[in-house]
């Protein structure tokens, strides 16, 4: 036959219901077998896709002739008072960078990290030392601020709104410092909540990114979208709540860490925002007099990733000026990225809040130690009330 049959049903068509022995005959030749087996595969060059990524990454080509070039300023959140009779603010902090501000439990760097968020929101100076007439250590650049994202994973929501409003009574903000609040100041009490940026579980790539991690950025690249301003800093507090257990005791785990908080630094679709995260100091070294980067808590992989870390410490005093509860000082204690202010002192207030010392109660605070430091050369053991000047108010 021209084109032998297939199978019994293509017989039966072809003889029109009348089948044939030579029909019969023809069906029984051999059909070639079919190879089961998948086409071989193409070879995968792993190499060149990994390069392929590599190449955008960002490299600053060699054409250019860019170590000659001047190149563009860092982007300044914050900047101190010029030195020395000089009129130009030298750079403390830019935005797109790692930052931590380590501290001990109970000193207050909670209601520092609200007032920072507030003064990066409406554009006041850090503590508003500008507004008292305090030095004006660490202002907000540029004046009129931008979005921040805060996050408190040990406190509720009416914990957070607490913290809020009496800082914002601190800092004697305005009506028009708050009418830039809504919209651009994003809050959360995340008590009871998971937020682990990189991930330790058995059967998972060691410290990839967690679903929670994943969301987290996507929801402020969501929200950026639909509000079109980018953040100019996100603030996550304290950092344990979010890095796994091993990030303070192991220098790999805390690399991956400070990675995945740069991730969040250098989004674009963020708007490479500042990180800051809250830590605490060791055990044994709350209050060392030496400002060093060596009391923050956990791996040196932690500080040694960060681009900037500031310390906070207690600061005991006997006498107290009206309406001040209690002294901290806040000083630098690393930088790669910029210059290192003096420490300043913060008095804490009603509520628990912070506030940069005016002039007279500082200069009251300073009569006082002098006091304390004259007598104990004089080897008196007990100090006497009548040795202190009389607490000031204001005038």
């Amino acid at each position: 036959m021209k084109n032998p049959p297939k199978d019994i049903n293509d017989l039966h068509r072809a003889s029109a219901g009348g089948l044939s022995l030579a029909m019969l005959e023809d069906l029984s030749e051999p059909v070639p077998p079919v190879d089961p087996s998948p086409p071989p595969a193409v070879p995968v060059d792993r190499a060149a896709q990994e390069a392929a990524q590599v190449a955008t990454w960002g490299w600053i080509e060699d054409g250019e002739a860019w170590p000659t070039i001047e190149p563009p300023p860092p982007d300044w959140l914050l900047v101190a008072p010029a030195r020395d009779g000089g009129v130009i603010p030298s750079g403390v902090l830019p935005a797109g960078k790692v930052a931590l501000l380590a501290a001990p439990g109970g000193t207050g760097k909670s209601y520092a990290l609200a007032a920072l968020a507030l003064a990066l929101v409406t554009g006041r100076s850090w503590f508003g030392a500008d507004q008292i007439g305090a030095r004006g250590w660490l202002q907000v650049r540029p004046p009129r601020g931008g979005r921040v994202a805060v996050i408190f994973g040990e406190d509720d929501p009416a914990d957070v709104m607490r913290r809020f409003y009496h800082q914002g009574r601190a800092l004697s903000l305005t009506a028009e410092d708050r009418s830039r609040l809504p919209g651009r100041l994003l809050a959360l009490g995340g008590s009871g909540r998971r937020f682990t940026l990189t991930t330790d579980e058995d059967g998972v790539p060691p410290y990839s990114p967690t679903p929670e991690g994943v969301g987290l950025k996507r929801f402020l690249e969501d929200s950026v979208q639909q509000t079109g301003e980018p953040f100019r800093a996100i603030i996550l507090d304290p950092l344990a709540r979010f890095s796994p257990p091993d990030a303070e005791i192991d220098n790999h785990a805390a690399t991956r860490m400070v990675e995945a908080l740069e991730g969040l630094a250098q989004s674009s679709a963020l708007g490479k925002p500042l990180v800051l995260a809250a830590h605490h100091t060791r055990k044994g070294r709350d209050n060392d007099a030496e400002w060093s980067a060596d009391s923050i808590r956990g791996a040196s992989g932690l500080v040694d990733g960060a681009r900037w870390a500031a310390r906070m410490k207690r600061i005991d005093a006997d006498i107290l000026p009206q309406g001040i509860y209690g002294l901290v000082e806040i000083g630098c204690v690393k930088s790669n990225v910029g210059s290192w202010p003096d420490p300043i002192r913060l008095g804490r207030v009603e509520g628990g809040a912070l506030r940069a010392l005016k002039p007279f109660e500082a200069e009251l605070v300073t009569a006082n130690e002098r006091d304390v430091q004259l007598l104990a050369g004089r080897g008196m053991k007990e100090r006497k009330r009548d040795h202190f000047p009389p607490i000031k108010t204001e005038p």
